[in-house]
């Protein structure tokens, strides 16, 4: 069979063509998989109860570098048909979104992920239960909201002993005034030094005047 000119450019072009396009999905598939991760960090942040300051950097680039999100994604992947087997659907760039915020936002690591989103699968079939696991089931909160917790638990505890101390010095005061007692105890003396090391010199919770009886009775 004799091949004609037209055939041979023909083939060429169809040939050039074919090449064009599997060289363009090898180029652009790593972009498509990492664009693809980003769209499910910002979709799981939602769910997951995260501070402001945690949702704005899921929802930046901060989070991860394309490095690590590919590296990341070929394991995801690997698990996933391990996976498909056992009949358990999960994609891998959900897998890959929730293991970095495991990393980055609970203390947790991409087998934790792995768990997590196993369970959401079998219990419930979809990825809005996030929320509701990993408060429960996994019993951890995110590290902005951990921090924020320490932080209202260290402000209530700060305010609690200052009233203790505020109310020590003042009972030895009226003591005093009432002539029960001629100068402060060494409880009362430790206490007002703790107030002072908390408000400085001139505390507005005590107020000018017992402040200066208090100096008296501490030069005295």
């Amino acid at each position: 069979m004799r091949i004609t000119e037209e055939q041979i450019i023909y083939i060429f072009l169809l040939g050039t063509a074919a090449g064009s396009a599997i060289t363009y999905f090898a180029v652009t598939r790593e972009k498509r998989i990492i664009s693809s991760v980003r769209k499910d960090i910002r979709h799981l942040s939602d769910i997951h109860e995260l501070t402001s300051d945690e949702w704005r950097k899921a929802e930046s680039k901060e989070i991860a570098s394309d490095q690590r999100i590919l590296e990341l994604h070929r394991w995801a992947t690997e698990e996933c048909r391990r996976l498909k087997k056992q009949k358990i659907r999960i994609s891998a760039p959900s897998l890959t979104a929730e293991s970095i915020i495991c990393e980055e936002f609970f203390e947790l690591d991409r087998f934790d992920a792995l768990r997590l989103l196993i369970k959401v699968r079998g219990k419930y079939g979809s990825l809005d239960e996030l929320r509701t696991l990993t408060g429960t089931l996994l019993s951890k909160k995110s590290k902005g909201k951990q921090r924020e917790e320490q932080r209202r638990i260290y402000e209530e505890n700060y305010k609690r002993e200052g009233e203790a101390l505020k109310r020590r010095v003042i009972e030895e005061l009226k003591a005093i005034s009432h002539r029960e007692s001629r100068r402060f105890t060494t409880e009362g003396v430790q206490a007002a030094k703790a107030l002072q090391e908390r408000h400085g010199n001139h505390p507005d919770t005590l107020g000018s005047g017992p402040i200066k009886v208090l100096a008296d009775q501490m030069i005295g």
